[in-house]
């Protein structure tokens, strides 16, 4: 016997069930790196006023040399702060990425099973059809016997 349409559909909803849920799984990573990404730029900018706090508390007792390393010092932090906003942009268009994957495969998902429960329905009514008519069948069988 052939199998149903609703059931080839449930293995199609099965795929993309599993693609989603792989997607959700994406989701959750990218916007995890997004996290770690700010936290890490939040790192920077303390470490920043911590030194920035150091400088201020030396005052007027530091030599050309320790100015020098200093301000050297803070082109570095600068340059890796810039870096750090760089890495936050590409993190958050990575998880908007993943967001809109899962919305694409979210929705997918529900036009299977909207689509299997139609199908669902109509076999139903289709079975339901069937039966009367093997009922009325036999009971027109059973008439014609009884007649002779």
């Amino acid at each position: 016997m052939a199998r149903k349409r609703s059931d080839r559909l449930q293995a199609l909803l099965k795929l993309a069930a599993m693609k989603e849920q792989a997607a959700v799984r994406q989701l959750a990573a990218s916007a995890g790196r997004l996290q770690t990404a700010k936290q890490q730029r939040q790192q920077l900018s303390d470490y920043e006023h911590d030194y920035q706090q150091q400088y201020v508390q030396k005052g007027q007792a530091v030599d050309r040399n320790f100015f020098l390393n200093f301000q050297g010092f803070f082109r570095q932090l600068e340059t890796a702060q810039v870096q750090q906003e760089a890495a936050i942009r590409l993190r958050d268009h990575e998880r908007e990425q993943a967001r809109l994957k899962w919305i694409d495969l979210y929705a997918r998902r529900r036009l299977l099973n909207n689509v299997r429960e139609r199908w669902l329905q109509r076999e139903a009514v289709e079975s339901d059809k069937k039966l009367q008519r093997e009922l009325d069948d036999r009971a027109v069988q059973k008439l014609l016997r009884d007649k002779k």
